[in-house]
C-alpha cells in the first residue's frame, strides 16, 4: 500500500515534469541525436520499497515518475516471489517501457514532446560541440540546463518518501543514464 507521503512526491514530480521550464518530462535535455529520454526514481521510506526507470525515450512514458513509481510498486521492498524471483528495482530502454506499460503507465507523445526551447537549445549546444575546445566554454553558456527536480515529502502520520526525475546532460549517448 503506499503512503500519503508518496502520492504526494509523486504529484509533485509529475507536474514538474510536465513544465518546459525544467530539464525533466516536457523541458529535458535533448541527447546528441536530437531525441529526448528521461530518468526518474522513488522511494518509500516507510517500507524501503524502490524504483527507478532510466534512459526511456520521451515518446516511451508520459511520465518518468510513473514509470519509476509502478517499479517501485513491484518490487514491494525486496520480497522473492514463492519461486525465488525478485522484482526489478531499475529498468531502462525499451525494456523499461513495455514493462511499465504492461502495468499501467501511460505511453508518451508520438515524436516524444520535445518542445521548442529544448529544440533551439540542442542547435546552439551543437553548434559549440564542434568548435575546437577554448580554455573555458561554460562561463560563456548561460542556458546550461542541468536540473533534476525533485520533491522529498513527510505526510501527517510522518511517512516520507522521495523522488527525482531528470532528462540528463545535454548532448548526451543515447542510452546514458544521468
Amino acid at each position: 500500500t503506499t503512503t500519503p507521503a508518496v502520492h504526494a512526491a509523486r504529484a509533485a514530480i509529475t507536474h514538474l515534469e510536465s513544465c518546459p521550464l525544467t530539464n525533466a518530462g516536457r523541458g529535458a535535455n535533448l541527447s546528441i541525436n536530437g531525441s529526448a529520454s528521461l530518468d526518474a526514481s522513488m522511494m518509500d521510506g516507510s517500507s524501503g520499497a524502490f524504483g527507478a526507470v532510466g534512459a526511456i525515450p520521451s515518446s516511451g512514458l508520459q511520465s518518468a515518475i510513473e514509470g519509476a513509481c509502478a517499479v517501485m510498486r513491484a518490487e514491494g521492498g525486496g520480497r522473492p516471489s514463492a519461486a525465488g524471483r525478485v522484482a526489478p528495482l531499475m529498468l531502462v530502454g525499451d525494456g523499461a517501457v513495455e514493462w511499465c506499460v504492461g502495468a499501467g503507465v501511460a505511453r508518451g507523445e508520438s515524436g516524444g514532446g520535445v518542445t521548442e526551447g529544448a529544440r533551439k537549445r540542442w542547435e546552439r549546444h551543437m553548434g559549440r560541440d564542434v568548435q575546437p575546445p577554448k580554455e573555458s566554454n561554460v562561463e560563456a553558456d548561460d542556458d546550461v540546463l542541468n536540473d533534476t527536480v525533485g520533491a522529498v515529502v513527510v505526510d501527517a502520520d510522518g511517512n516520507f518518501a522521495s523522488g527525482v526525475s531528470s532528462g540528463g546532460i545535454s548532448l548526451k549517448i543515447p542510452g546514458r543514464v544521468g
